[in-house]
């Protein structure tokens, strides 16, 4: 389980490097991809990370120019810039093709099973 992860991770990496993100930047897109407008704390808690981390990731990618901040009362409201939607929708396809790829092995019932399983390690 920990060398499929390492590989995911590292196939993720370098496609990630060539637009200048880490998984954690591109992470964040992904999510403002599907909830624009999403609140910053809510982000950091659908994405598991502290406050401070998600204030860190969109200070950087506001000054890369692919998401903005809109004050709301006492949080900020995170969008997509015209350019963080099309740097998603650029890698996204790719992302999925390669996923769909790494586990192409697994019969369906399998892939129902795996996904089962992992949402129990969750807890």
């Amino acid at each position: 389980m920990m060398l499929m992860a390492h590989r995911m991770k590292q196939s993720a990496g370098a496609r990630l490097r060539a637009e200048d993100l880490t998984p954690a930047k591109y992470q964040l897109l992904v999510r403002l991809r599907s909830a624009d407008g999403l609140p910053q704390g809510e982000l950091g808690t659908r994405l598991g990370v502290t406050k401070g981390n998600v204030s860190m990731l969109v200070t950087q990618l506001e000054r890369a120019a692919l998401v903005t901040r809109t004050p709301d009362g006492a949080t900020n409201r995170l969008f997509l810039t015209a350019r963080g939607a099309a740097v998603v929708d650029r890698l996204l396809p790719d992302e999925r093709r390669w996923a769909a790829d790494q586990f192409a092995a697994l019969t369906t019932e399998e892939l129902h099973e795996l996904v089962r399983l992992l949402h129990r390690l969750k807890g």
